[in-house]
Parts: C-alpha cells; sequence; structure tokens
C-alpha cells in the first residue's frame, strides 16, 4: 500500500477519527500535513494503541477532514457559537480559508442576532406607546361623562393633553384630530 493510500487513525481529544494520509497531506500549509509529511513530529504524542494523539476539540473535527477531502468549505453550523469554535480549530490547524468562512458566518449570525434584539426593543417600544395611547383614550371616555355633567374645561384639556401625547408618540396632529372627532363628535372645538 503506498503512503497515500495509507489508513490513518487520528485520537482527537479522546475521539477516534480514520481518514487517509493522502487526505491529511492535501493542503501543504495546513499543520496536519507538515505533521504527516515528517516536517513535524507526528510520534511525538501517541494514545495506548498508538494512534497520534491530538489534544484538541473533537467536536468540529469532522469538517476539518471535510475540508480538506473536498477541497471546499463545508456546511457550517447555524450558532454562534460553534462558528467561533471552527474557526478557532481552523485557525490550529492552519487552514485559512475555512477559518475566514468561519469567522465571516459567525460575524452574519452575530449581526442577525443583533438586528433581532434591536427589533424586539423597537416592538417593546411600540407596545408601551400604544397602550400609553389607549390608556388616554379611557382617560377621555372617563373625561367624557365629566363633560356631560357640565366639566367642558376638563374635557378640552384632557382634548388637549391627548392630541399632544398622540403627536409625541408620533402621530400626525390633523390625522389624530379628524380620528378624535370621528370617535368622539362632543369632542369637536365647536361643541367645546
Amino acid at each position: 500500500m503506498a503512503a497515500s493510500d495509507e489508513l490513518i487513525t487520528l485520537n482527537v481529544g479522546g475521539t477516534l477519527f480514520r481518514t487517509t494520509h493522502a487526505t491529511l497531506t492535501k493542503h501543504p500549509d495546513s499543520m496536519l500535513a507538515a505533521m504527516f509529511r515528517g516536517d513535524m513530529q507526528a510520534s511525538a504524542l501517541r494514545d495506548e494503541q498508538g494512534h497520534p494523539f491530538l489534544d484538541r476539540n473533537p467536536t468540529h473535527f469532522a469538517l476539518i477532514l471535510d475540508y480538506l477531502r473536498d477541497g471546499r468549505v463545508p456546511p457550517l453550523p447555524s450558532s454562534l457559537l460553534e462558528l467561533q469554535q471552527l474557526k478557532v480549530e481552523a485557525e490550529f490547524f492552519a487552514m485559512a480559508e475555512l477559518a475566514e468562512a468561519a469567522g465571516a458566518a459567525a460575524t452574519a449570525v452575530q449581526a442577525g442576532q443583533e438586528a433581532q434584539q434591536r427589533l424586539a426593543a423597537e416592538r417593546a417600544a411600540a407596545v408601551q406607546a400604544t397602550s400609553e395611547a389607549w390608556y388616554k383614550v379611557y382617560a377621555v371616555e372617563q373625561e367624557l361623562r365629566f363633560e356631560r355633567n357640565g366639566h367642558k374645561m376638563a374635557a378640552r384639556r384632557l382634548r388637549d393633553a391627548l392630541l399632544a401625547r398622540l403627536c409625541a408618540l408620533g402621530a400626525n396632529l390633523p390625522a389624530a384630530e379628524a380620528q378624535l372627532r370621528a370617535t368622539h363628535p362632543e369632542l369637536d372645538n365647536r361643541n367645546l
């Protein structure tokens, strides 16, 4: 069996991976290629069965091997933590293209998470503003009861305060007044 066809079992952090010498040396600039070409001492650390031992987390090593086998970036994990871990492992094994792809994907995921957090904050603010507006409408309805009993001045002040608050919340003043007149004609300036 030629050296390139030789099967090699690696112990990566306690997990065994089986591949070929050709796969491990496929990317000449990688740490694994240097290790199994003989540039580095491959036999420096071995497990009880004599397999080369790499003291690394095995979680993403299958992706490292897929990258070596296929010569292209494999489908990447979707979580930010896994992408960051893969980037660290790819950098350790001197696989620049894979490290760059994992880093770019991590940046995109992080930007997406930040956008979701901003959207959630904006939604919360809108809910708060809507709640405040509905409270004001309720207050207007309460004041209308007073208006019916001859408290026109209080109704005017409340109408003005409600319109001011709606404007502060971003409502268009003429549209807010028209809506107020449509739903509560008794608050029309001509009636107060």
